[in-house]
């Protein structure tokens, strides 16, 4: 009898000691399972870790701006980061995501902060360079503008302008500035504009289809990026039958050849960017008979003739 009593008393015990043994060790991994940190003593919990039941961190929740919200978090396999999510703009909603494989950044992900829906995602090359990238430019959930990388840097990009899923722009890149822009306004698949761009990445140079048949008959010259002359060959002969110059957007004086000649005829002076004064060959003999002036607002005032051609007004 009594060998039985003393063996139920150490079975007892062993019972008692192994569930003392499960709670003490449970505690003991709830403790591990999450660490809070306070990085720069501010009395803030700015880091919270979590681990599995390896002892292997598997997410890190981070404040990075000292708001005490957790903004950024870096999730991890086999001790190594796969993903990193980002809240910008302190709304408590993710908008921004790093995917990673084997260490290395592979893929960027960007929500818009208005819609929610994503609006850019780049990828990433073996050295973390970008090689391309994605864009919604105007929030209508499609990606328009794709941009694409040589060595990390800017090459080329096309553009849907018009939300068609068809491409009619392209742009080549120098230095991450732009090179040189084609453009296909209207989708009929003929290019109606050539942009040219200096070093600093401006505009130098544009030849312009207005009436899309083909031939750039307009020719724009920039300086600084700013329009200073445009020419119009129509009749596409080599010469130029309007040539106008600009200063501060607007036209200072132009001249005209009414008759294809090779000479120009009518001579107009702009004030405000509007017709000031304008004198004409209408008889095409090298000699001004017509003289306009206009008012304030472009509209003819006063006229005189010499309709005799004798170099006299009538």
């Amino acid at each position: 009898m009594c060998n039985v009593s003393n063996i139920k008393q150490i079975i007892f015990f062993l019972i008692i000691l192994a569930l003392a043994v499960a709670l003490w060790s449970g505690s003991t991994w709830a403790k591990q399972d999450i660490v809070e940190r306070d990085t720069n003593n501010d009395g803030k919990i700015d880091q919270i870790a979590h681990f599995n039941k390896r002892g292997k961190i598997i997410k890190l929740e981070i404040d990075s701006n000292a708001d005490g919200v957790m903004d950024r978090f870096q999730y991890y396999e086999d001790d190594e980061v796969i993903r990193i999510e980002r809240d910008a703009d302190g709304d408590r909603q993710v908008d921004g995501w790093d995917f990673f494989e084997q260490g290395k950044r592979v893929r960027y992900e960007r929500a818009s902060t208005e819609t929610g829906w994503l609006n850019q995602i780049t990828w990433f090359d073996s050295e973390e360079r970008p090689l391309k990238t994605q864009k919604d430019t105007t929030a209508d959930g499609l990606f328009d503008t794709i941009y694409y990388f040589e060595q990390g840097k800017l090459s080329r990009s096309t553009k849907d302008t018009d939300a068609n899923g068809r491409v009619n722009v392209w742009q080549t890149y120098r230095d991450n500035k732009p090179l040189k822009r084609r453009s296909d306004n209207d989708g009929d698949g003929r290019i109606e504009r050539i942009t040219f761009f200096d070093t600093e990445g401006l505009a130098k140079e544009s030849r312009h289809d207005p009436d899309r048949d083909g031939n750039m008959e307009v020719v724009r010259t920039y300086r600084q990026g700013v329009l200073c002359e445009q020419k119009k060959d129509f009749d596409q002969d080599g010469r130029f039958e309007i040539v106008t110059r600009f200063k501060n957007d607007k036209p200072v004086d132009e001249k005209k050849d009414a008759n294809a000649d090779g000479r120009f005829d009518i001579i107009t002076l702009f004030k405000d960017g509007k017709p000031h004064y304008q004198e004409k060959d209408t008889n095409f003999d090298e000699k001004k008979d017509v003289f306009v002036h206009f008012d304030a607002k472009g509209c003819a005032e006063r006229i005189k003739e010499d309709t005799r051609y004798t170099g006299r007004i009538d």
